[in-house]
């Protein structure tokens, strides 16, 4: 499981770099310490334009220790008329709605929040080639987020970018797809039918064959829902949409070790039931131990017995 941490600074939503920093070190902590079922790793989000946020990621990154794959690192930028944001009047709803705002007020909140944030266009451009600089010497995994247009994945291709994170329109996500950069969508979107910002659906880039894995974004318990929801919806087979959050996601994460039932690899089950829709998972069957749903551990003689009901 990646835990996102962004840095950044963003007084709206209480975040601050000292605390992104702090969640860090509390998974990395809860990572070495081997407690638990979870393999529990960082996905470092990065404020493209907060000179202090790169700053923060090159100490978090030194703090990292060696691993399997290289740390992911997602590149962002949510300047309101781009991105993910790139749909003024789907933003200006948004901010009506989760700031009791009148038009006029989230106009000016828009207007301000633009500005604040042109001065950072120089800082974005720094930080993306020092970014490329660590992709080139193998020490992390760059994502591309909310790519919005072919040519704009070309850029971040030349970067260094390995994969496009919630691309923001159909020709981002057909051009990663062709030139084989895996690409993400989020379950949420799956489940809601469609993006809270306006921007294409995963259900329709996913029926099209466009996605390589599912994401739980900001709502980790979507994964299992949104991979029986496009199967009950015959969107994918379920064996293609199982594949989002398995062989999909270990793809994704560059972690060659597991994600598929082939000789070689971790032999990692998960056994969910499903009924009245509503997944749940009544075992797992880990590499080093098998647990129950409950996170009890199991015995060889219940794995043999027939499931109860």
């Amino acid at each position: 499981m990646h835990h996102a941490v962004s840095y950044q600074t963003n007084t709206e939503k209480d975040r601050t770099i000292e605390r992104s920093l702090a969640l860090a070190t509390a998974v990395r902590e809860r990572g070495a310490s081997g407690v638990g079922l979870i393999d529990h790793r960082l996905l470092h989000r990065l404020d493209a334009r907060d000179a202090d946020a790169l700053d923060a990621l090159k100490g978090a990154l030194a703090g990292q220790p060696h691993s399997d794959a290289p740390p992911l690192v997602s590149y962002e930028d949510h300047t309101p008329g781009q991105g993910q944001y790139r749909n003024l009047e789907a933003y200006r709803a948004i901010i009506q709605q989760q700031e009791h705002l009148s038009a006029e007020d989230a106009d000016r909140f828009i207007r301000h929040r633009i500005d604040e944030r042109a001065d950072g266009i120089s800082q974005r451009a720094r930080t993306l080639a020092h970014l490329g600089q660590e992709v080139r010497a193998g020490r992390i995994r760059l994502l591309a987020h909310d790519v919005e247009s072919a040519e704009e994945l070309a850029g971040v291709r030349a970067a260094g970018a390995a994969v496009a994170e919630f691309p923001t329109t159909r020709e981002a996500a057909r051009a990663a797809h062709d030139a084989g950069v895996p690409v993400v969508a989020g379950a949420p979107n799956v489940l809601r039918g469609g993006s809270h910002s306006g921007n294409v659906g995963a259900e329709a880039l996913i029926a099209e064959g466009l996605v390589d894995n599912l994401s739980s974004d900001y709502m980790p318990t979507t994964l299992l829902a949104a991979t029986l929801r496009l199967a009950e919806r015959g969107v994918v087979p379920l064996h293609t949409a199982v594949a989002l959050i398995t062989s999909g996601a270990a793809r994704t994460s560059g972690l060659i070790d597991r994600g598929a039932l082939v000789p070689g690899l971790r032999a990692d089950l998960v056994v969910v039931s499903a009924e009245g829709g509503r997944p749940t998972v009544r075992m797992s069957l880990l590499a080093e131990e098998s647990r129950d749903g409950d996170g009890g551990p199991v015995s060889v003689a219940r794995l043999l017995s027939p499931a109860g009901p």
